[in-house]
């Protein structure tokens, strides 16, 4: 039994929308929270290959919404992009989307108050 009642209608959907395309799509997810973004993937067809998100509960959220995809809760700054497509066994070139929610909080029109000089902000945008 399914633990999701539309689960069938979206696999059926994922078959529908890429069963012209032969190649394996694939993501890797930085800054990747509890996987929210991966799952709109994944229900589009999207395999994820590799989640990133330094903050250790967002990961263990993660790895239990997507056992199949590697986890990883190190900082952004010190991953090394080589080390990732080895353990991926990927050649450069291969992945065909890098997605993320990189933090904006320093600098949101949304936030209550701003900091230029907040760290973060470097994470997505070169400095």
């Amino acid at each position: 039994m399914l633990d999701r009642p539309h689960q069938i209608e979206l696999d059926l959907y994922a078959k529908l929308r890429f069963d012209w395309c032969d190649k394996v799509l694939t993501t890797i997810d930085l800054f990747c929270g509890a996987g929210g973004l991966t799952a709109g993937f994944k229900l589009a067809g999207f395999r994820c290959l590799y989640g990133n998100d330094c903050n250790p509960s967002a990961i263990e959220t993660f790895r239990f919404n997507h056992p199949e995809t590697h986890a990883d809760s190190r900082e952004i700054e010190v991953v090394d992009p080589r080390s990732v497509r080895q353990m991926l066994n990927m050649e450069r070139g291969e992945l065909t989307v890098l997605t993320g929610g990189p933090p904006c909080q320093g600098f949101s029109i949304n936030a209550p108050e701003r900091f230029l000089d907040d760290r973060r902000n470097a994470l997505s945008y070169p400095c």
